[in-house]
């Protein structure tokens, strides 16, 4: 398990890109649509610390509500997502809320969101078979 990205909800994508770019950050991929989700994505990049910025497209976004702009959730990256999902429960630690889910920006890789016992919220994606 490594840390992949961490997702912060934004109101406009393209001002909060400016502002991260005065801060060393460049734009490492083109917006990207996720319809399942309801969000407009892109990913920034400084060194190899990887931002996920999310612009909610509609009310139906799960992040659409202004109280949650800011940090979101944390993504790890595993290697075997199926064995992960049936290995969670006995860690104790939270739950898994979601099916898995095809994200549009990992090429149809497979997610899941968990929430800890401690109110945060992380998604674990499926490590990339390609590599």
């Amino acid at each position: 398990m490594r840390i992949h990205h961490f997702g912060i909800v934004v109101r406009n994508i393209s001002k909060s890109l400016e502002l991260y770019k005065a801060l060393g950050y460049e734009q490492e991929t083109n917006y990207i649509f996720d319809d399942v989700q309801h969000n407009k994505l892109m990913f920034i990049k400084k060194n190899k610390f990887l931002i996920e910025l999310i612009e909610p497209i509609n009310n139906l976004s799960a992040v659409f509500n202004e109280k949650n702009l800011g940090y979101h959730h944390i993504c790890y990256e595993v290697d075997d997502l199926d064995k992960y999902i049936k290995d969670f429960s006995s860690l104790g630690i939270g739950k898994i809320f979601t099916n898995k889910i095809k994200a549009p920006a990992f090429n149809d890789r497979y997610i899941v969101f968990a929430i800890l016992k401690d109110g945060s919220l992380i998604e674990i994606l499926e490590g990339d078979k390609n590599v």
